[in-house]
């Protein structure tokens, strides 16, 4: 009798303490997940940072924290995951009474983008792990992951003619009292521009740069065109990283930069378009708009939106153009601008054992970079 006394007083308690986790589990439980950094470069290693706060009496002996994010974001341990279309992670924690649990997951953002998680979902069970509850909650975390310049010495010889093209241009003094920052030492920077304290941090000369009395400015424009059968994406890749190395030294020499491409951005679905401007603020409103850029949909037609920006009458800029192997029926629209008199630059991008054949009629203000194989 007393067996059969403790094995029922046995499965009313297993039954009681599953209806007391079912109704309370969840309450005073607040869970957070959050990236730590809002920015990096690709490459870099972020971290994410989860949290899971028990503010009740009863403990849970097992809670699951499952959310999906870009398989763009490598995160270095294994843990519970699944990687198909998107990276899938299960993280378990043990959370007793009135305890605040704190887990920082390592990544490496491994590609340019822009990366959110929108919510996720708790899992609870009771003491047995007999029974699961599960709850749906809501959140917003995101993170830039921003493309690096261009390799300078694959991008060099190429910024040094552009630069030297635009002193070329220059027809006003430096404004003395305009202050815009410091960059690397050149040939031609007078000794009187030496930022010393600079120069002094870094090991290398730098320059003070000021603003002009009437600034000039560059028209970038990207035809990041890539619908063949096999795709090159890290020509697309390496034109966006040209066009950063670019904006930042003609941002760094206080010159006024715009930028254009033909691919949607990952929010507004709109083609990239950022008006003239320089200074530090620019340069961030650039990067951010650079990894926002979706390379998975289907790109705009470049002279059907962007037409009437590049042949607008603009004498104080200087248009540069940079495309991949793929818009291999871009050089007849650069070749129509450039018969216009206008002053403009055309840069391919490619990598080795790409099949471009430059157009002799465009040699004149074409030049290829090309890159080897990854």
């Amino acid at each position: 009798m007393t067996v059969i006394l403790v094995a029922l007083t046995a499965v009313a308690l297993f039954f009681l303490q599953q209806v007391v986790y079912k109704r309370l589990w969840s309450k005073s439980l607040k869970v957070n997940i959050n990236f730590k950094d809002k920015t990096l470069n690709e490459g870099d290693e972020g971290w994410l940072i989860q949290t899971v706060e028990n503010a009740k009496r009863l403990p849970l002996p097992m809670c699951k924290v499952k959310f999906e994010c870009n398989r763009a974001l490598l995160f270095l341990d294994s843990g519970e995951t699944s990687v198909s279309d998107k990276y899938y992670r299960d993280e378990a924690f043990t959370v007793s009474s009135y305890k605040r649990v704190v887990r920082e997951l390592k990544f490496t953002a491994s590609k340019r983008g822009f990366y959110s998680i929108d919510g996720f979902d708790v899992v609870g069970t009771d003491i047995f792990m007999s029974a699961q509850f599960v709850e749906h909650e809501d959140c917003h975390t995101e993170i830039y992951v921003y493309p690096v310049a261009l390799e300078r010495d694959l991008s060099e010889a190429a910024i040094r003619q552009l630069t030297g093209e635009m002193l070329s241009r220059r027809r006003f003094i430096e404004d003395p009292f305009e202050y815009v920052g410091v960059r690397e030492y050149q040939p031609f920077d007078e000794l009187k521009n030496i930022n010393w304290k600079a120069t002094a941090k870094t090991g290398d000369l730098k320059v003070n740069t000021h603003g002009y009395t009437a600034r000039q400015g560059v028209r970038i424009f990207l035809n990041l065109k890539d619908d063949g059968v096999l795709k090159h994406k890290e020509n697309v890749e390496n034109s966006i990283r040209f066009a950063v190395r670019m904006c930042m030294e003609f941002i760094g020499s206080g010159d006024r930069v715009a930028l254009f491409a033909n691919i949607p951005d990952v929010i507004t679905g709109k083609p990239l378009i950022i008006p003239a401007g320089t200074g530090e603020s620019h340069m961030e409103a650039i990067l951010r708009g650079l990894a926002r850029l979706d390379t998975d949909k289907r790109h705009f037609d470049f002279a059907e939106t962007f037409r009437d920006e590049v042949f607008e009458e603009k004498n104080d800029f200087m248009t540069v153009f940079v495309s991949t192997p793929s818009a291999n029926d871009f050089d007849g629209f650069v070749r129509e601008y450039h018969e216009t008199g206008k002053d403009l630059r055309h840069f391919i991008l490619c990598e080795e054992g790409d099949k471009y054949e430059a157009n002799v009629e465009n040699a004149v203000f074409t030049t290829v970079i090309c890159m080897e194989k990854k």
